[in-house]
């Protein structure tokens, strides 16, 4: 009656993860999402002495919930009816230290929707999987949160990070349609935020909506290969024409409907103190024509 949209989880990151678990007692099970602040101590009480570890592949055993919820609405009508719309309530504290003695953010109280399940034992509940970078890079940190979650080999989930996270899943769609090619892939720049490299290991590569939004539209609007520097910048917009056989190894390329444009080549630059716009600031820099 409810399924849930995954991701494979990275231990010990802010998403709470899908479960099942059983009351001893009664035998009830329940599928249902638990939040990250209270998994690792139910993990290590009832599953493993360690906690949240990784699995032979690195990730989680848990799948990670994004809240993204499918329901079986006429079943979800009657749940409404019987329930008058009340849900179990949830508190989940942002604490600031790791002895959690000081909130990083003001506390409420919580009515979660992913606590849906609760309401309705027996049925069936479920999940879907997808790769996580078709599907998930959210923009939630500061650059100091950020880059911290960064050295720990957590996701950064910031302004840099989705803009990385962007390129690298155009990119890797088209290597799937078999649509591109990127040379010397060995050549890519950094950008130093915060005292952290930032790689940039694919071609700043932007598809706007209006060129192309399912993997069928990219094969009808794409003939032949794009052939990409790593560090080269594509844009391709507009609803008409075809992009074919297309080579970018330096510099930029600006392509709206038909009529290609050709311009230098775009770094990114760090940010002196007190320098730049917010949304560069978001990011840690910006971008220059050199």
């Amino acid at each position: 009656m409810v399924n849930s949209i995954t991701i494979p989880r990275i231990p010990g990151e802010a998403v709470g993860a899908i479960c099942k678990l059983t009351n001893a007692e009664t035998n009830v099970s329940h599928t249902i999402n638990v939040e990250y602040n209270i998994l690792d101590s139910l993990l290590k009480e009832k599953w493993n002495p360690l906690g949240d570890i990784k699995n032979e592949n690195g990730k989680s055993f848990f799948p990670g919930n994004l809240n993204i919820l499918i329901f079986n609405l006429p079943h979800y009508l009657e749940t409404l009816n019987r329930t008058k719309g009340l849900m179990p309530e949830f508190v989940n504290p942002k604490y600031a230290d790791q002895e959690k003695t000081k909130f990083k953010s003001p506390t409420r109280l919580e009515c979660l929707m992913q606590d849906y399940p609760l309401l309705i034992p027996g049925e069936k509940i479920g999940f879907v999987m997808y790769e996580r970078l078709f599907s998930f890079s959210p923009c939630k940190n500061n650059l100091e949160d950020a880059t911290n979650k960064h050295k720990l080999c957590l996701p950064s989930e910031s302004g840099f990070s989705i803009e990385t996270d962007s390129f690298q899943s155009n990119c890797e769609v088209l290597e799937k349609l078999g649509l591109i090619d990127i040379v010397d892939k060995d050549k890519f720049t950094s950008v130093d935020v915060c005292g952290i490299n930032i790689p940039f290991k694919h071609p700043k590569l932007i598809i706007k909506p209006s060129f192309a939004i399912t993997l069928k539209d990219l094969k009808n609007r794409i003939k032949g290969k794009l052939r990409l520097g790593v560090n080269s910048t594509v844009v391709l917009e507009g609803t008409e024409g075809i992009v074919e056989n297309l080579e970018v190894l330096d510099g930029s390329l600006f392509y709206n409907n038909g009529k290609v444009t050709k311009s230098g080549r775009y770094e990114y630059v760090p940010l002196k103190e007190s320098e730049g716009e917010n949304y560069e600031k978001m990011r840690g820099f910006k971008l220059v024509k050199c």
